[in-house]
């Protein structure tokens, strides 16, 4: 959800929940609790859910309930779960006071020519700050967008 949507419905006093899920993880992977929603947020995982950032800032699962693989296809559940149980989710986030804030997708990543690699929303929602700007889209190399604006920093 837009991170100035939440702080106005929250304004009006309607209470929100936001979580992250996804079907791969069974589906629910973490949520915000009524009453402590947390705008730019997904919140906390549930109980029996691990999780943890890789070093290429990638969101990890491991739970009881991951999947045990894709039917048939050993290579592609190889790619989506390590040895060590954990689910690659291809989902760039972090972990703020045991929060959870999606940043991006690990695909949507655009490289810069100092090597830096940037996600698409971030720089789309830094544009959507500056009161002249009312539209943005990025591109990469490959010609994908992403969508705007992400939470805010």
């Amino acid at each position: 959800m837009p991170f100035d949507l939440a702080r106005f419905l929250i304004g009006l006093g309607i209470p929100l929940v936001e979580g992250y899920g996804l079907t791969e993880a069974g589906p629910v992977v973490t949520a915000n609790e009524v009453g402590a929603y947390v705008p730019g947020t997904v919140g906390r995982p549930l109980e029996g859910v691990e999780l943890e950032i890789s070093s290429r800032g990638e969101l990890l699962i491991r739970s009881p309930s991951v999947m045990n693989g894709y039917w048939n296809n050993e290579t592609l559940t190889a790619e989506a779960i390590d040895a060590h149980g954990w689910l690659h989710t291809g989902d760039l986030a972090e972990i703020k006071e045991g929060l959870v804030v999606i940043r991006s997708r690990l695909k949507e990543l655009v490289v810069l020519s100092t090597g830096e690699k940037v996600a698409p929303a971030e720089i789309e929602a830094a544009v959507l700050r500056d009161p002249l700007s009312t539209d943005t889209t990025s591109r990469s190399s490959a010609g994908a967008s992403a969508p705007a604006p992400g939470p805010p920093e």
